[in-house]
C-alpha cells in the first residue's frame, strides 16, 4: 500500500516536460481563430497521421492560402515535398540533424516532430507570414546552367533580377511609410516651425514695444528698408559676379584649347604648300572615284551575282542524291581546272631569268648544305684519329724498356698501315681544299646573285609603280603561299571527311549491334515494367487496407488505455476501502476485547442474567463483523482476478502494437 501511495504522489509531483508544455501551447493557440479547434492533451495522441498533417498544413495555410490542401487527395511524397519546400522558404532549423530522417517523420506524421514545428510557426506567425508573402517575389527561379548561354534567357534573367532589386527597394519604402516614420518627421518638422513662428512674432512684439516712442521712427524704418535692399542687390551683384567669371574662366579653357589646335595644326601642315594640299585633295578625289565607280560596282555585281545564284537553288526543287552526287564531281572538276588554270597564270606572270636564279641559287644552298655536312664528318674523323695516334704514342711510351723490340716483318707491316693512312690523309686533305674552294665560290656566286636579286626586284617594283600596280609581286608570292596552303587543307579537309565517312560506319554498325545486343533487354524490361505496374497497383490497395486496419486498431488501443486507467483508478479506490476496511477491523477488535474485559469486571457485581444478555449482543456482533470481512475478503479476490485479467489484455494489446508498428516499420523500409 505504502508503494502504491509513493508512486501516486510521485507522479503528480513531477515537473511538467517539454512535450506537454508545447501540447497545452497548441490546444491554446487551435481554440483561437481561425482554427477554432477544440482539443485536449490526449487528443493529439489519439490522432492519425492524415489527420496530423492536416492541421499542419492548415497552419502553414493561414502563412500561405496557397498551401491549402486536402491531404487525402494529395500523394504522400507530394505533401513532404511541399511542406520541406515552405519550411526552407520559412528558414526553419529541424529538430533532427539529419535530413532523411526529418523528411521520414514529416512523411510518417510523427507527433514528436510535427507538434514542435507547428509550436514554432505560431510563435512567430506575423514575421513568418511577411516572409511567406515576399517569398513569392524574392525566392529566385533556378535556371540551368546549360540554358544561360541563350541570350534571349540571359537577358530575361537579368530582367527579372532588376525587377527583384527594385521590388526590394519599394518594398522598404512602404515599411518606412508604414511605421510612420516619414509622418512623424513632418509633425516634428511643423511643430519646429510652429515655434519659430512664435519666436520671431515675440521678437516683433519686443521691437515694437522697444520702439515706440522713438522719434522719426517711420524715415528709420524707411532707410532700413533702403539698406536691406541694397544689401539684395550688393549679394545678388556678387553672385552675378561669380557666375561671370567662371564663364570667363570657361571661355578662357576655350581659347587655350583652339590655339592648341592650332598650334597642331600648323605644325602638320607646315611644310606643305597650296599645291600640294591641292594634290593631295586630287589623290583622295581619285581614290574616292576609284571606289564609287570601280570597287563598289564591282562589289554590287559579284553580289548580285551571289543573290541570282541563291535564288536560282532556292526555286530549284529539291535535289536527290544522285544530283548531289553529280554536283560535288562537277564542282570537283571546276575547282581542278581553276587550280590549273592559276598554275598557268603564275607560269606566264613569272619571269624566267628570275626563276632560273633562283632555282640555281637553291640547288647552290643545297650543295653548300651537304658539302658542309661531308666536311663535319671528315673534321670529325680527323679529330677522332689524332686522338687515336696521340693515345697509341702514350702508351708505347709508357711502355717498359725490358719488353723486345719490334720484329722486321711487324715493322714492315706497320709501315704499310702508316703509308695507306698517310695516303688517305692526303686524298681527305685535297678534297678538303677543293671543298673550301668551292664554299667560297658558291659564297661569292650567292653574294653576286643576292644583289642581282635585290636589283630585279628593284626594277621590278619600279615597272610596277609606273604601270600603277604596286606591290602586284608581293601579291603575286601571296597567292602562291595562299593557294599551297589552301591545297593542304583541302588534302586535310579530305582526310578528315574520309576518317568521319570510316567513323560514322563504325558507329553505325555499333550501333546495329547495340540495338540487336539490346533488344532482348528491351523486352524483358517492358515486361518488367508491366509486372512492376502490376504490383504497385497491389501493393497500393493493400496499403489501403492496412493503413484502414491500422487506423481501427489504433482506435482500438486507444480505447482499451482508457479502460485501462479506468480499471487503474477503480483498483485504486478499492485498495483504499480494503485499507479503510482492515484498519476499521483493527479498531473494532480493540473495542471487542475492551467490551469483553469490562464484562468480565462487570460480571463480578452483576448479575448472571445482565452478564450473559450484553455477552450474547457482543457476540452477536462480533459475527456480524467477521461476515463482514469475509465478504470484503472475497470483493478483493475478485477484485484481484478483474485487474490481473484487465492488466493481462493490455500487456497483450500493447504487443500487438508493438508488432504492428514493426511491421509498418518493415513495410516502409521494403
Amino acid at each position: 500500500m505504502d508503494s502504491i501511495w509513493d508512486s501516486m504522489f510521485a507522479q503528480l509531483s513531477q515537473p511538467e516536460t517539454l512535450e506537454t508544455q508545447t501540447a497545452k501551447y497548441l490546444t491554446h493557440e487551435l481554440r483561437k481563430e481561425p482554427f477554432r479547434k477544440d482539443f485536449n492533451l490526449a487528443s493529439f495522441d489519439c490522432m492519425s497521421r492524415d489527420e496530423l498533417l492536416q492541421i499542419f498544413n492548415d497552419v502553414l495555410a493561414q502563412l500561405d492560402p496557397n498551401q491549402h490542401v486536402q491531404i487525402v487527395h494529395e500523394e504522400p511524397l507530394e505533401t513532404t515535398d511541399r511542406i520541406l519546400e515552405f519550411l526552407r522558404v520559412l528558414k526553419h532549423k529541424a529538430s533532427i540533424d539529419d535530413p532523411s530522417k526529418f523528411r521520414e517523420a514529416i512523411q510518417n506524421g510523427q507527433a514528436d516532430v510535427i507538434l514542435p514545428t507547428m509550436a514554432w510557426i505560431l510563435e512567430r506567425k506575423d514575421t513568418l507570414k511577411t516572409r511567406a508573402y515576399l517569398s513569392n517575389f524574392l525566392v529566385e527561379i533556378e535556371i540551368p546552367f546549360e540554358c544561360l548561354s541563350d541570350d534571349e534567357i540571359s537577358e530575361t534573367r537579368q530582367k527579372y533580377l532588376n525587377l527583384i532589386e527594385e521590388f526590394k527597394n519599394i518594398h522598404k519604402q512602404y515599411e518606412k511609410l508604414k511605421l510612420g516614420q516619414q509622418t512623424f518627421g513632418l509633425v516634428n518638422d511643423m511643430q519646429n516651425c510652429e515655434h519659430d513662428l512664435e519666436c520671431i512674432r515675440r521678437r516683433i512684439e519686443i521691437a515694437r514695444s522697444k520702439y515706440t516712442g522713438y522719434p522719426d521712427l517711420q524715415n528709420v524704418l524707411k532707410q532700413a528698408r533702403s539698406n536691406r535692399k541694397a544689401r539684395d542687390k550688393a549679394h545678388e551683384l556678387c553672385k552675378q559676379a561669380h557666375i561671370e567669371e567662371q564663364k570667363l574662366r570657361e571661355a578662357e579653357d576655350k581659347v587655350r584649347l583652339n590655339r592648341r589646335l592650332l598650334k597642331d595644326l600648323r605644325e602638320k601642315n607646315g611644310g606643305r604648300t597650296a599645291e600640294g594640299i591641292v594634290e593631295s585633295l586630287e589623290e583622295t578625289c581619285e581614290i574616292l572615284k576609284y571606289i564609287v565607280l570601280q570597287k563598289i560596282p564591282s562589289e554590287m555585281e559579284s553580289n548580285e551575282r551571289c543573290i541570282t545564284a541563291m535564288k536560282l537553288v532556292d526555286n530549284d526543287p529539291p535535289n536527290s542524291e544522285q544530283d548531289i552526287t553529280d554536283l560535288r564531281i562537277r564542282s570537283q572538276m571546276m575547282k581542278n581546272e581553276l587550280h590549273a588554270m592559276e598554275s598557268r597564270l603564275n607560269r606566264k606572270l613569272r619571269d624566267g631569268y628570275l626563276q632560273q636564279l633562283r632555282e640555281q641559287v637553291d640547288q647552290l644552298e643545297k650543295v653548300r648544305d651537304l658539302k658542309a655536312n661531308k666536311m663535319a664528318c671528315i673534321h670529325r674523323e680527323l679529330f677522332m684519329q689524332r686522338n687515336r695516334l696521340e693515345h697509341q704514342c702514350l702508351e708505347r711510351t709508357s711502355k717498359s724498356k725490358s719488353e723486345e723490340e719490334l720484329s722486321d716483318e711487324k715493322y714492315f707491316q706497320f709501315m704499310k698501315k702508316m703509308r695507306v693512312k698517310v695516303a688517305q690523309y692526303k686524298q681527305m686533305r685535297s678534297e678538303l681544299a677543293k671543298l673550301q674552294n668551292e664554299t667560297g665560290i658558291l659564297a661569292s656566286t650567292k653574294f653576286i646573285l643576292g644583289g642581282e636579286l635585290k636589283e630585279t626586284e628593284e626594277n621590278l617594283s619600279n615597272i610596277e609603280s609606273k604601270l600603277g600596280l604596286a606591290g602586284f609581286s608581293k601579291a603575286q608570292e601571296k597567292l602562291e603561299t595562299l593557294s599551297s596552303e589552301k591545297a593542304l587543307l583541302d588534302e586535310t579537309n579530305r582526310s578528315n571527311l574520309h576518317e568521319m565517312s570510316c567513323m560514322a560506319k563504325d558507329l553505325y554498325d555499333k550501333i546495329a549491334l547495340k540495338k540487336l545486343y539490346l533488344e532482348p533487354l528491351i523486352k524483358e524490361l517492358q515486361s518488367k515494367r508491366l509486372s512492376t505496374q502490376l504490383l504497385e497497383s497491389d501493393f497500393t490497395k493493400v496499403k489501403d487496407h492496412y493503413e484502414s486496419c491500422l487506423t481501427a486498431v489504433e482506435l482500438d488501443t486507444c480505447h482499451y488505455r482508457t479502460k485501462y486507467d479506468q480499471l487503474v483508478k477503480e483498483e485504486m479506490k478499492l485498495n483504499l476501502e480494503f485499507s479503510r476496511f482492515t484498519t476499521e477491523i483493527c479498531v473494532m477488535q480493540t473495542n471487542l476485547q475492551r467490551a469483553s474485559d469490562e464484562s468480565q469486571l462487570e460480571g463480578l457485581y452483576i448479575g448472571k442474567e445482565k452478564s450473559r444478555g450484553f455477552k450474547d449482543k457482543l457476540l452477536t456482533k462480533i459475527l456480524e463483523e467477521e461476515r463482514r470481512g469475509k465478504v470484503l475478503k472475497d470483493d478483493q479476490d475478485s477484485i484481484e482476478q478483474v485487474c490481473s485479467q484487465r492488466r493481462n489484455r493490455s500487456e497483450l494489446w500493447a504487443q500487438l502494437s508493438k508488432l504492428l508498428r514493426t511491421k509498418v516499420g518493415v513495410l516502409q523500409v521494403t
